[in-house]
C-alpha cells in the first residue's frame, strides 16, 4: 500500500511541475497590451532614465513601476479578481476554511485540500463559473490548467519533496467551478482560500506574509475559528487588527466544527468571541456556528446576531465593484511617479533660467562699463569681449525634451492600463464610460464613485475618522 501511495505521490508531483513548466504566454488583445506594457517599461522608460539626470531616486520610481506592472499583469490574466468583490476565507491552521469553501462546489470533482496538516500552502481564488477550471499562474505572465484531481494533492509536504520552492513558480492559483444552489447567485465575489498559520510553528513565514497581504486586499473576511479553541485567539485578533488597520473591511466569524460540542457549548464560544471582539474593538458583520458533513454546510445562528454566513455573504455580493476607481488607482501611481521627474525637471529648467538671467546681468555690467571707460578716453577703443556661454551647462533644450518624453511614456501606460481593465461602467447607473471622463455622460454621477462618507441614517457629510454621526448619533461602521 506503501509503495502505491509513492507510486501516486511522485506522478501527482511530476504531473504538477510539467504544468507549471509548460505553462503558456496568454494570447488576444489582453495580452498583447499588457507586453506592450512591458516593452514600454524595459525599452522607452529604461531610455527615459538613463537620458534624464536631475531625478535622483530613478530606484524608486521602478520599482512603484515595476509593482504597477504586476499589478496590471493579474488584471490582464484574471479580470475577475478586479471587477469582483474579494473576500478573504482565513484563520488558523485546520479552522476549516478549506472545508467550508468546498461546500460551495457543485462539481464533486472539485476540492480544495482539507486534512489536519497545513494544506493551502498557495493562496486560491475562487469564483463560481458554468464549468470547472484550475489554472497556475506564473510570476511572468504564463498559465497553465491544473487537473482538479492534482491541484487538491498540493500542501507543504509535496512542496517539501520537491526540493524548491514551488510558490516561487506558481504564487497563485484561480479556481473556476460551479457552485451549489444556495451559493451559485455569487456572481459578483471572488473567494481567496489563504493558507493558515499556527503559532506553534507549522508552515512558514511565508504563510504569514501571505495571509496578511490577502486580508489587506481583500474588501471583506469571512475569519474561521474551531469552536474547540474555545475563543479566538491573540494572533487572530492581530491579524484582524492589521487588516483593519488597511483599510475599512467587513468581517464575518464563522465557528467550526460545532457537532463536536454541544449546542449550548457552542452558543457559550459564539458568545466569549463575540464578547473578545467588542473589548478588542473590532466591528463584525455576524457570527455563526457551522458543521460540515459529507460536504453538505449547516449553520447554526448566534443568539444575539441575526444574520447568517449566507446571508452576509449576500449583502457583499450586492455590493457594486467600481473598477473605474480601481483603474483610477493604478493610473493615479503611474501619473504621480512622472509628476516627481517633471518637478525635478521642471525645477531643472528653473534654475537655468535663473543662471541665465544672472549672466546676462553680468553681461550688461560688463558692457556698461566697458563703454563708460570708452567715453572717458574718447580715443580709446576696447575691443574686448567676454564669453559667457561655457559658464554653465544650458540644458533647457534637453530638459524639455525629456518633459515631453515624460508625458508621452505617462500617457501611453495610463492609455494602456485603461484598456487592459475589462470594463469600465459607471457605478450609478452601470452604463459603459469613456475611459478619460471623471462623469457619467448618461446620469452625470461621478464615475469615482462618492468620496465623502455620509450618515447611513440622516445623510449628512462626515469625516472619514468620525465614529458616531454629529448630527444623529448613529454608530458609523
Amino acid at each position: 500500500m506503501a509503495e502505491i501511495e509513492n507510486s501516486e505521490s511522485m506522478e501527482n508531483q511530476l504531473l504538477l511541475v510539467a504544468t507549471v513548466l509548460g505553462a503558456k504566454e496568454p494570447k488576444g488583445a489582453l495580452a498583447d497590451k499588457m507586453r506592450e506594457f512591458d516593452r514600454m517599461l524595459n525599452e522607452d522608460y529604461a531610455k527615459f532614465a538613463s537620458m534624464e539626470t536631475t531625478f535622483t531616486n530613478d530606484a524608486g520610481a521602478l520599482k512603484e513601476l515595476l509593482e504597477i506592472q504586476s499589478e496590471l499583469k493579474k488584471v490582464s490574466q484574471f479580470p475577475m479578481l478586479f471587477t469582483k468583490n474579494i473576500v478573504a476565507v482565513a484563520g488558523g491552521f485546520s479552522s476549516g476554511k478549506s472545508s467550508l469553501l468546498n461546500t460551495f462546489f457543485a462539481d464533486s470533482q472539485m476540492r480544495l485540500s482539507v486534512d489536519m496538516n497545513p494544506k493551502t500552502a498557495i493562496p486560491t481564488f475562487v469564483v463560481p463559473a458554468s464549468s470547472t477550471k484550475v489554472t497556475a499562474y506564473t510570476p511572468d505572465g504564463r498559465q497553465g490548467d491544473i487537473p482538479p484531481r492534482i491541484f487538491s494533492k498540493i500542501d507543504h509536504a509535496l512542496i517539501e519533496r520537491l526540493k524548491f520552492n514551488l510558490t516561487s513558480i506558481m504564487p497563485y492559483v484561480t479556481v473556476s467551478a460551479p457552485f451549489n444552489g444556495d451559493t451559485s447567485s455569487l456572481s459578483n465575489i471572488c473567494f481567496v482560500d489563504t493558507p493558515g498559520y499556527d503559532a506553534a510553528g507549522k508552515g512558514s513565514s511565508g504563510d504569514r506574509f501571505i495571509t496578511s497581504d490577502s486580508l489587506m486586499n481583500a474588501s471583506s473576511i469571512i475569519w474561521c475559528v474551531s469552536v474547540e479553541s474555545g475563543d479566538i485567539r491573540q494572533d487572530d485578533l492581530n491579524f484582524l487588527n492589521d487588516a483593519l488597520d488597511s483599510g475599512d473591511k467587513k468581517i464575518y466569524i464563522v465557528c467550526t466544527k460545532s457537532d463536536r460540542r454541544t449546542p449550548s457549548d457552542v452558543q457559550n464560544v459564539m458568545r466569549r468571541i463575540s464578547e473578545t471582539l467588542d473589548d478588542e474593538g473590532i466591528d463584525i458583520e455576524g457570527i455563526s456556528a457551522i458543521t460540515v458533513q459529507g460536504g453538505r454546510l449547516t449553520e447554526t445562528e448566534f443568539e444575539d446576531f441575526g444574520t447568517t454566513l449566507l446571508g452576509f455573504l449576500e449583502k457583499q455580493n450586492k455590493v457594486s465593484v467600481n473598477t473605474v476607481a480601481r483603474c483610477k488607482e493604478l493610473t493615479d501611481r503611474v501619473s504621480k511617479v512622472f509628476s516627481m521627474y517633471e518637478s525635478s525637471i521642471q525645477k531643472d529648467i528653473e534654475k537655468c533660467e535663473r543662471k541665465k538671467q544672472i549672466v546676462a546681468e553680468r553681461k550688461r555690467e560688463f558692457n556698461k562699463r566697458v563703454s563708460e571707460i570708452e567715453r572717458r578716453y574718447r580715443d580709446v577703443e576696447i575691443d574686448f569681449d567676454i564669453d559667457f556661454s561655457g559658464i554653465f551647462e544650458d540644458r533647457t533644450e534637453t530638459d524639455k525634451t525629456n518633459l515631453d518624453m515624460a508625458a508621452r511614456i505617462r500617457d501611453s501606460m495610463c492609455s494602456i492600463i485603461r484598456a487592459v481593465f475589462p470594463k469600465l461602467e459607471c457605478p450609478k447607473c452601470g452604463k459603459r464610460i469613456d475611459n478619460d471622463s471623471p462623469f457619467c455622460v448618461h446620469c452625470g454621477a461621478s464615475v469615482f464613485g462618492d468620496t465623502h462618507r455620509k450618515c447611513p441614517k440622516c445623510g449628512i457629510p462626515i469625516d472619514d475618522d468620525t465614529a458616531f454621526c454629529p448630527s444623529c448619533g448613529t454608530k458609523i461602521n
